[in-house]
This record gives C-alpha cells, structure tokens and sequence, in this order.
C-alpha cells in the first residue's frame, strides 16, 4: 500500500514510486546517488518519507566515506565485535565522548582521518589494542581466528579467548598471554603467543 496518497503540492492521487540518481547533499557536500522515492504524476513534484529520506542520507554519506577512503559504519562495527566490545568501551578505548561510536555506526557522523587510521591499526593489530586496553583499563576478549597465526598451538576452532599483552625482558619479542575461555573447565588451557618487534613496524 503506497504510504502517501496525495501530492503534497497539488493534491494529485497521481503518486508513483520511482528511482532516480540525484545529488545529494549533507551539510555543505553534496554526492550522487541512487534513491527512492515518490513523485507527483500530475505536477512532477518529488519527495520522500521520512524512511526514504534516511535511506538516501546514509547512501550519500557511506559514497562520500568512499571517495574519502574512511571505513564504512559496517567496517567499524566489525572492528568493535571482533574485540567484543560495546560501544561505550571502544569510546573509551579511543578516548571519544559518548554516543561517538553511536553516531560513527548509525552513519549520521564521519569519524576523523586520525581516528580511522586508528581503528584500522586496532583492526590489524591485536597487540596494540591490548596496549590501550590496558592503558585505560579495559578487558580485552577476542577469537583466535582473528589474531594473526603466528607460533599459535594447541587451540580449537572458534574458541574464544582473552589476551593480554606483556613485555617480556628476557628476549626481543612482543608477547601476548592468552587464556582459553573453553565450555569445559577441562579444556581450558592457555599459551603464549611471541611476535618478533619487526613484525610490529
């Protein structure tokens, strides 16, 4: 059933739902992009539901993080989960105010250069989130598939695990602990995990 049944400008039941590529501008930006919406067969006046209007905003602000090579709110969304953390722990991971990471995912608000540099260097290196994780006292709880594969034994497919990153003085080595967090009490076990320094440049 078409949500609108008269023209807003002439009164016209003549309404048609159709796609069109237009510019589409947030803010003082504009960008073209495909969307949805209705227009008046009678007078040709086009609008949109508030439905369609956010649609096509979240369109046009994921083409212009596209043109500016940032991620995407589904990118970062999967750099939060990866690490198992809420939105207000990753806020804090980062240091951002509240509701940050909220409007970063929901698309409304773009993350800075140096904020998506960050989250791309916390998406390739567990070792550095384990950094500010400690730094600003936060538990880090991730999966072993998504920590790089180096010198890992001994693990299960999917077990889930946390990790905490450690200097050790007694060689050149980053080390990271980690401690399986098994179904079973039995098949709990933990193992270290050693990456050379020059992997960390």
């Amino acid at each position: 059933m078409n949500p609108i049944s008269n023209c807003f400008a002439c009164d016209s039941e003549a309404i048609e739902l159709v796609r069109d590529r237009v510019d589409f501008a947030i803010g003082r930006r504009s960008t073209p992009v495909v969307v949805e919406r209705f227009r008046c067969g009678n007078c040709g006046e086009s609008f949109y539901t508030p439905t369609q209007a956010h649609a096509a905003q979240l369109a046009a602000a994921n083409e212009m993080r596209r043109q500016d090579n940032l991620l995407l709110p589904t990118e970062i969304v999967a750099i939060r989960k990866k690490y198992r953390f809420t939105q207000a722990q990753l806020e804090q991971l980062l240091g951002v105010g509240p509701k940050t990471v909220v409007r970063w995912e929901g698309g409304t608000v773009f993350q800075s250069r140096a904020i998506d540099d960050l989250l791309r260097v916390l998406d390739e290196f567990p070792q550095a989130v384990d950094f500010l994780a400690k730094r600003h006292q936060l538990e880090v709880v991730a999966s072993v598939a998504e920590l790089s594969a180096t010198d890992i034994q001994d693990w299960d497919d999917g077990v889930q695990f946390k990790h905490r990153a450690t200097t050790t003085h007694a060689s050149s080595h980053f080390t990271i602990r980690a401690e399986a967090i098994a179904e079973s009490p039995i098949r709990s076990r933990s193992t270290v995990i050693s990456i050379p320094d020059e992997a960390l440049v």
